[in-house]
């Protein structure tokens, strides 16, 4: 703690600093040594920090539509001249909104996305996802639901921890699914029941993408991509009569809902911002076999797991009408050596490691 005296008199000095990204930090910084603990400021480059810095950058710098006219000119962000940006010599900081202007006009030219569509995290840098919505970063999502009212997608490239005991009509274990994370969103409604799991579980949606499978009739297609969607009892007498393999089924909980918002929004309203983007149908059966190969969610199976989720969705990029970006963009945070794409990437596993490890987080850095 520090008296209100020492606080006003820092906070007049601040006013002098003409880099609003250090203000804050700097002056947490100072009450740090003042207090005796300037020994604990060994680096500046934490994961929190930089994201602080992302976070000031995007709110302090950075005019949007709806601010623009409020804000004076010497406080709209130039990256180049404040040097985060390598001299690369083929940046222009001029082209972002016409490559986003492109994009939606591509993307308007496609026909509406249908169920069963696989779509993909945006691949603009920086990511739309850095700062919120980091289970959609670098994402696979398949499109389960798409009316006037709302669009509903399960996400694909986020193995949990739990896996689900999967038995046969006569009650004998047959083998443990690997569970994945579909989104925030529950599967069914509140007062809904579910027919294949206790009252005490949250639903699960069975999903495959095998040939052989579609040939039995095991499920029901979603859409003409060769996704196909079944029961639980389904999967269970396919695997229980060696007509499958276990691993050739995905378990999804939970969903990711986008509201249509008058026509305007849901999935193709995502695409059309630049958000996400339409992964080609030939693409589908190799994307989701990629998936299959991703373990249920450890400390140990945390990298792998995330990096078998980005060669899918670098798998998925339409390589002719979409300017493909995953190679990252080339400016830095300020004041540090590390990517803008790099920090997006820290930030899912740093998501990961909180919200689906839980527990295992502290071993997890």
């Amino acid at each position: 703690a520090t008296d209100t005296g020492t606080i006003w008199d820092e906070l007049h000095s601040q006013r002098k600093q003409s880099e609003p990204r250090e203000v804050g930090y700097q002056m947490w910084r100072t009450f740090m040594k003042k207090i005796g603990k300037g020994g604990d400021l060994k680096r500046d480059d934490y994961f929190s920090d930089l994201m602080l810095k992302e976070w000031a950058t995007e709110m302090c710098l950075i005019a949007t539509d709806d601010d623009e006219e409020n804000i004076r000119d010497d406080q709209i962000l130039d990256l180049e001249e404040y040097g985060d940006y390598e001299d690369s010599g083929d940046f222009d900081s001029s082209s972002s909104m016409d490559e986003m202007i492109f994009r939606a006009l591509e993307a308007a030219k496609g026909e509406p996305i249908k169920v069963g569509t696989l779509i993909r995290g945006s691949s603009i840098q920086p990511s739309p996802n850095l700062l919120h919505d980091h289970p959609l970063h670098k994402s696979t999502i398949l499109v389960f639901q798409n009316d006037e009212k709302l669009s509903v997608g399960l996400i694909l490239n986020l193995p949990d921890t739990d896996t689900y005991a999967l038995n046969s009509k006569e009650g004998v274990l047959l083998t443990e699914m690997n569970v994945r994370y579909g989104g925030s969103s529950s599967a069914v409604e509140e007062g809904e029941e579910d027919k294949d799991k206790s009252s005490d579980d949250k639903p699960l949606v069975w999903l495959h993408c095998n040939a052989a499978l579609r040939d039995l009739r095991i499920g029901a297609p979603l859409g003409d991509n060769g996704v196909w969607t079944c029961t639980q009892d389904q999967v269970a007498r396919a695997i229980d009569l060696n007509l499958a393999f276990p691993e050739e089924f995905m378990a999804v909980e939970g969903l990711t809902v986008w509201e249509q918002e008058g026509g305007a929004g849901g999935i193709q309203g995502e695409v059309l911002a630049g958000n996400l983007e339409v992964v080609p149908p030939e693409q589908t059966s190799e994307v989701w076999q990629l998936l299959l190969t991703q373990a249920p969610l450890t400390v140990e199976t945390l990298d792998e797991n995330i990096s078998i989720s980005k060669k899918a969705w670098a798998m998925g990029a339409d390589k002719i009408g979409d300017k493909d970006r995953a190679e990252g963009d080339s400016r830095f945070v300020y004041g540090s050596s590390t990517r803008v794409s790099d920090l997006a990437d820290d930030a899912l596993r740093v998501w990961m490691a909180i919200f689906l490890l839980g527990d295992g987080v502290s071993s997890a850095f």
